[in-house]
């Protein structure tokens, strides 16, 4: 199976220092198994951040052509938009691990917790699976087919009731118990453990998975680099189905 590294080191309107996380993955990565395929794409001095998005979008559309699968480590989840994108264009439908919705009001300004909006067009299945936020918008904006809570997922014993196939991963590490991973920014309570993600996923039919993308960790608070062994856990564990 031939897989590219993708990194994105961009936090445009949130905490600059998850741009940190894809960077430190690319050494570690390195520097563990070596001679990967990877592609790192930070911002030019001269770029606006418009046309920087637009520049990875163009990259990795042309990647996705050449590859089995794209591993993708995104700096704050907006980084993330240029793949959202593509999962719309190529009609990919997706699941998103995230203990937030993503599409809250931002009076036109796209923020890591906005980003969703700008993604237009509806041909796909979309799925979120295990929020905690409250709903913060007085509208309701329908992102996603389905919203399935953290509350309700445990309430069910962990049952998924997702039955098409499901081309883009997407994990926000948020999505995980503050006291499991704690290595991010937005942390919450009553999150989710590995094990419970590793039952979550297995009922997943991902034989057609094509990206899987990962971010908001933030390595400055992972001086041990458990984070890191975490990370690397979760792809192991997408990767052997």
């Amino acid at each position: 199976m031939k897989i590219a590294y993708i990194f994105i080191p961009f936090a445009y309107n949130g905490p600059c220092v998850t741009e940190s996380g894809p960077k430190v993955m690319q050494f570690e990565i390195n520097k563990r198994y070596g001679n990967k395929d990877m592609y790192m794409y930070e911002l030019k001095w001269d770029e606006t951040p418009k046309d920087y998005i637009s520049r990875v979008y163009e990259n990795i559309l042309c990647l996705i052509q050449k590859y089995d699968k794209l591993i993708i480590f995104g700096g704050n989840h907006l980084s993330l938009l240029p793949v959202y994108w593509i999962a719309e264009n190529m009609q990919f439908n997706s699941v998103t691990f995230d203990a937030h919705r993503d599409y809250i009001k931002s009076k036109g300004l796209i923020t890591h917790a906005s980003f969703l909006r700008y993604v237009k067009g509806h041909k796909t299945s979309r799925y979120i699976v295990g929020f905690r936020d409250q709903i913060r918008d007085d509208d309701n904006y329908d992102f996603f087919d389905s919203e399935i809570s953290a509350e309700v997922l445990k309430e069910s014993k962990l049952e998924l009731e997702i039955k098409k196939s499901i081309h883009f991963l997407d994990i926000d590490v948020d999505f995980f118990d503050e006291n499991v991973f704690p290595y991010t920014y937005c942390k919450k309570p009553n999150g989710f453990t590995m094990d419970e993600f590793k039952k979550i996923t297995k009922q997943l039919d991902l034989e057609n998975l094509k990206i899987i993308s990962i971010s908001e960790y933030i390595q400055i608070f992972d001086y041990n680099k458990i984070g890191v062994e975490f990370i690397l856990e979760i792809l192991a564990n997408l990767l052997t189905k």
